[in-house]
């Protein structure tokens, strides 16, 4: 509530009828009236009534330019205006078109010209209910002494272009040295940058049009090169030639501190277990004096868990580390210049890994090497190619814990040799402003052994292990593909309330050296344990923790009875925390499928809430199913998970924090053994708690 003020609720009635105006309702009126008959209350009601009349559709659209090129390029990209006639007359549609038009000429040399110089007029005289619509490309105003003129525009072309790496605003004096490098001239007191780094961010050539949107995909490619803390691109006229009239370009560029240390930590909790992470970097900037980032990186953290014995509670402990190189271009064994367009921001990265768990259940021991590219196909499809992901990992499994695993689950904890390629797409409309509601997609593909396993063959360095499986240095090395893809929707229906839905699907299959040939003629085919689906945890199905869910219908949590008075009301028994018991043993999947609906809204100041829905489980195939793990098409829907619940966001803008609390609504494991509508049998600390930073999807 507000105090009432009839002069804003006149302004307001004022805007609403320029709202329908402008959206071909030229003969709208408003009104409004205010009501204080509130009985005491000293409330009043302000009643808002719109006439719209008819709305004026466009009949004629005539488009007048000052010169005969400037007309002929329109003419050229007509497919992309935004007027039509037959349309209802829009005000938002012909800004759209101005600035469409400015964007164009821009794009082709007219480097003075500003969307102010079109206009529209609108003229309805004997038209009924349509209007003539003239757009109009006045000529440059100019001032001349005392008055003003007008000359028509004219396309400049770049002549020189100056990059100033060593750029400070402190420096008044001009650069000591120039060298020229591919038409761009580098001026600089010291030279710590190789050329070829600098003018592959620059996407303008000297010796072509004016062209804005290359100046803004310069800026782009600067940032993104994360190694200047400053860029300025300006221009200045430098006279004529020929071809007409012609502009100087300079690129100044700030670098950052050649050396930086990182420095984060972040505390986790989820189904009670608590949480702390510690990560510590070192980036040294121009490595090798070509963009390159040095980054090396040491990360731990301890989750307390509750107890697998029972006996009190127990920690998991992580550290690991990276050593990494990034390359502002394409690493390859040939001479890429030209590959990619210098829009699309090709990178490489190599990096070495380790990594340590341990778990009550078990120790784990990952070593690896990793080559990837990136690249942007355009502002919202991203490409990376993971063209090798080499990884050793160990595991030593507790015996009390082996005994608890199943045969299947066993062999998914074996050590494991993998060589890995993955291709991931990703299309993101979440980085476009102009939308108001946001897809996003991502697929990857992976496929690992096939060259491993043909050079294994051809050298005969490998031994027969168990089931036939060849192994290196006693380590089973894994051939298998799996696909997995990802695509949420954000409807933006009001202001700040989002209606997020996000599906995922995923499969993966082991073949070759990953098939294992039993006794008994079976053939079992097994993953490595590090590519196995699991479901759950504080981005998942939120009701479940991680890998506490299936597969199939393979019960993980025990329900047990409540106790009752004589209306129905729960009565609180002694063992009240061991209401719902989850096994503790891991639950892996070759398939999964996942299904998340959100209601995002805002309740005061950075506090935001939610409402949300979880649906999905995992299932087994390939020689490792049964019946209750075994994937059957017609039954996957009966066999669904659902989970529900609410969360408090704490939106700070540079970070989110996220608590949701969610409750099991529908179990498949209670399938043969009672309703799987388990909602019924949950107190509130049954409930599955989690803390994390950012929104799960």
């Amino acid at each position: 509530p507000v105090i009432l003020d009839s002069s804003r609720a006149k302004a307001s009635s004022r805007q609403l009828q320029a709202y329908y105006f402008n959206r071909g309702f030229f003969n709208a009126t408003s009104e409004f009236k205010i009501d204080t008959n509130d009985h005491g209350k000293r409330w009043a009601y302000v009643d808002y009534f719109i006439y719209t009349g008819q709305q004026f559709y466009i009949k004629k659209f005539t488009p007048e330019f000052p010169n005969e090129n400037m007309a002929d390029l329109a003419d050229f990209f007509a497919e992309e205006t935004y007027i039509h006639e037959g349309m209802a007359y829009d005000d938002g549609e012909l800004n759209k078109e101005r600035e469409r038009l400015a964007q164009m000429f821009r794009d082709h040399g007219y480097y003075k010209f500003s969307r102010n110089f079109i206009t529209f007029t609108a003229d309805t005289f004997q038209t009924g209910d349509s209007v003539n619509v003239r757009l109009i490309v006045s000529k440059r105003p100019v001032d001349q002494g005392d008055s003003v003129v007008y000359v028509d525009y004219e396309q400049y072309h770049i002549d020189n272009i100056y990059i100033r790496p060593d750029y400070s605003y402190t420096k008044e004096e001009n650069p000591a040295d120039t060298i020229e490098f591919r038409t761009y001239k580098i001026t600089y007191d010291t030279l710590r940058y190789k050329p070829r780094y600098l003018t592959d961010a620059v996407h303008f050539k000297s010796g072509r049009l004016y062209e804005q949107s290359r100046i803004k995909e310069s800026y782009s490619h600067f940032v993104n090169y994360q190694g200047f803390e400053v860029t300025e691109i300006n221009f200045e006229e430098a006279g004529r030639d020929t071809s007409g009239p012609l502009l100087n370009a300079e690129v100044n560029l700030a670098p950052k501190e050649k050396r930086t240390f990182t420095f984060e930590t972040e505390g986790t909790s989820t189904s009670g277990n608590l949480g702390a992470n510690l990560a510590v970097g070192w980036i040294n900037r121009n490595f090798f004096r070509a963009g390159e980032e040095l980054q090396i990186r040491l990360n731990t953290g301890i989750d307390y868990q509750a107890s697998l014995n029972s006996s009190g509670r127990s920690r998991t402990f992580e550290l690991g580390g990276e050593i990494g190189i990034k390359f502002p271009r394409f690493v390859l064994p040939f001479n890429t210049v030209g590959l990619l367009p210098k829009r699309m921001r090709p990178t490489s990265r190599m990096s070495i890994y380790a990594n340590r768990v341990s778990r009550v259940e078990f120790d784990r021991e990952t070593f690896g090497f990793k080559l990837s590219y990136n690249w942007k196909e355009t502002e919202l499809k991203s490409h990376q190619l993971d063209l090798l992901d080499l990884s050793y990992s160990q595991i030593a499994i507790s015996s009390s814990f082996r005994n608890r695993l199943n045969e299947i689950q066993q062999i998914a904890f074996n050590s494991a040799l993998i060589s890995a390629t993955r291709y991931t797409f990703t299309y993101n409309q979440q980085v476009d402003p102009d939308r108001i509601n946001h897809s996003f997609f991502r697929t990857s593909g992976e496929i690992a052994g096939t060259s491993l396993s043909g050079l294994e063959s051809s050298l005969r360095f490998g031994d027969e292990g168990q089931y036939g499986v060849r192994t290196i240095g006693g380590v089973p090395y894994y051939q298998y593909f799996r696909i997995d893809a990802d695509y949420r929707f954000f409807w933006n229906f009001k202001p700040k309330y989002t209606w997020a839905n996000r599906v995922y699907a995923a499969t993966i299959r082991a073949y070759g050296n990953s098939i294992e040939e039993r006794p008994d003629g079976s053939r079992v085919r097994n993953p490595p344990f590090s590519r196995y689906l699991y479901i759950g945890g504080s981005n998942d199905l939120r009701a479940w923790p991680a890998y506490r869910l299936g597969a199939g219908t393979q019960p993980n949590t025990v329900y047990l009875p409540l106790d009752r008075d004589a209306n129905g009301n729960v009565i609180q028994p002694p063992d009240y925390d061991t209401r719902a018991v989850h096994d503790t043993s891991f639950a892996l999947g070759t398939i999964k499928f996942l299904y998340s609906s959100e209601l995002r809204f805002p309740l005061f100041s950075f506090v935001k809430g939610a409402v949300f829905m979880d649906a999905g489980n995992i299932w087994l195939n390939g020689g490792l199913e049964d019946s209750e793990t075994d994937f059957k098409f017609g039954d996957a829907l009966n066999q669904l998970a659902i989970g529900a619940g609410i969360g408090i966001r704490l939106d700070f803008d540079f970070f989110l924090l996220r608590f949701d609390v969610a409750a099991k609504v529908r179990d498949p494991g209670m399938l043969g053994r009672g309703s799987p509508w388990v909602i019924d049998n949950q107190p509130l600390n049954n409930l599955t708690y989690n803390v994390a930073l950012g929104y799960p999807f």
